[in-house]
């Protein structure tokens, strides 16, 4: 390969903050805002234009991971900062009820809607922000990050912070300053979907079909001769008369393999073949399933939706195990009831529910990766396993571990910055005061 030596240049101190949030989806949002009520001077940089990550960008469609379920009651595990976001969606008639499906539930919303709330969020908390801005390097002095190297239209600039918050999603911070980690199992991640929402839906016939009478049309058009890499599905209704959100497409590369996500080449050929595939999936509904004869495709998520990329390396690893004994932690920050929810090598989904009722906890040490002192992880790059990843992704958990680790980086102001040596028991009474549920 062809190599150009870049010459030295100075680069311009552009921001001098408290902490500094990279990534503003959930586990981003969350954590900015809580860490800026509790009056710290927080900086946030966003690679898009807007706020919500993976919930805006992807376009999810409902808030997973807030309830466990029982035959009688839909009972919430995740509060706090999510609670009070899907309070201020309602006001906007941005949010629904809760909506009962499979073994669990979850909250629709309006994507539109929640970029507006997000960015009132942010304003109202002083959080200032930075659009179009992406983390491209770091400055280092010992095991501190003391420095995050960005790029945007205004050129490259250094952001000093002494705590950063990395809610990036892939880990990018965190393994850029050495800490540990891992990509899948042996670089297998699940695989990735491209999301899309339908219009022009007669609800009424769509309401009285099952998981599985969509499952019994797609494999009868798989019969027929069309090449459909997922016969599972994920419908839901949205605030949207007549629209729903579809979650049912599975990229590979043409080895059957799942992509590399932290290659541009390949999240290039998934974000071609996710388009592809929501098309076919439109020319299939409209033509097997009742209540789609004349739906058509109004947006597809502007990015792919990607399930797991790095998991960083910290103090404590959360395993698959850990989840499906509901092992209580004495450094708990955050719960959930979501099942493990595994989009494996065959055309299914795979399920690995959790008792009705119960749920696990996540400990603070899955957000404090080794060999660095003033850096926290946030969002579905948290320390666990491949296993335990498959639920621990989820929107609404990134929010309750996002929100943690406002507070956290908070704390760690009065400890020199280092997020290891704050008081466990004071960090869990801040969230407790936050409404946060800790079990």
């Amino acid at each position: 390969m062809d190599t150009l030596v870049e010459s030295g240049r100075e680069i311009p101190v552009s921001v001098k903050t408290d902490i500094l949030v990279v990534g503003g989806g959930a586990a981003g949002l969350a954590a900015a805002v809580t860490a800026a009520r509790h009056g710290c001077h927080v900086y946030l940089i966003e690679k898009y234009g807007f706020l919500g990550g993976t919930l805006t960008s992807v376009t999810l469609g409902s808030f997973c991971g807030i309830f466990t379920v029982t035959e009688d009651e839909i009972i919430p595990v995740v509060k706090g900062f999510q609670e009070e976001l899907i309070e201020c969606l309602k006001k906007y008639e941005g949010a629904l009820p809760p909506n009962r499906w499979l073994k669990t539930a979850s909250t629709p919303y309006d994507v539109s809607i929640l970029k507006r709330v997000a960015d009132e969020l942010i304003s109202e908390a002083g959080v200032r922000i930075a659009y179009h801005t992406q983390a491209v390097s770091i400055v280092m002095e010992g095991d501190q990050v003391n420095g995050v190297i960005v790029e945007n239209k205004n050129g490259r600039s250094l952001i000093k912070a002494k705590v950063v918050i990395d809610a990036s999603g892939d880990g990018d911070i965190a393994a850029m300053a050495g800490a540990p980690y891992q990509v899948g199992s042996n670089g297998i991640t699940q695989f990735p979907s491209a999301m899309f929402r339908m219009a022009n839906v007669n609800l009424e016939k769509m309401n009285e079909l099952t998981r599985n009478d969509f499952q019994h049309y797609f494999q009868q058009a798989k019969d027929d001769g069309y090449d459909l890499p997922r016969l599972s599905s994920g419908i839901h209704i949205t605030p949207l008369y007549g629209v729903v959100h579809l979650n049912v497409t599975k990229i590979a590369r043409e080895d059957g393999k799942p992509i590399n996500p932290l290659s541009a080449e390949d999240l290039t050929f998934a974000e071609i073949e996710g388009r592809r595939q929501v098309f076919l999936y439109e020319e299939i509904l409209r033509r097997y399933v009742p209540g789609f004869e004349r739906a058509k495709v109004v947006d597809i998520g502007s990015q792919i939706g990607i399930r797991e990329a790095r998991l960083i390396g910290g103090e404590y690893t959360l395993s698959k195990e850990d989840i499906l004994s509901y092992k209580r932690f004495d450094d708990v920050i955050a719960c959930s009831a979501w099942p493990l929810e595994i989009h494996g090598s065959d055309n299914k989904t795979t399920w690995v529910w959790l008792e009705p009722g119960k749920f696990y906890t996540i400990p603070y040490r899955c957000l404090i990766p080794r060999n660095i002192s003033n850096v926290l992880t946030a969002g579905r790059n948290i320390s666990t396993t491949h296993e335990a990843q498959a639920s621990t992704r989820v929107s609404a958990v990134c929010m309750a571990v996002g929100q943690a680790a406002g507070s956290a980086a908070y704390l760690a102001l009065g400890y020199q910055n280092k997020v290891r040596d704050i008081p466990i028991d004071h960090l869990q009474s801040l969230l407790k005061a936050q409404n946060a549920f800790l079990g």
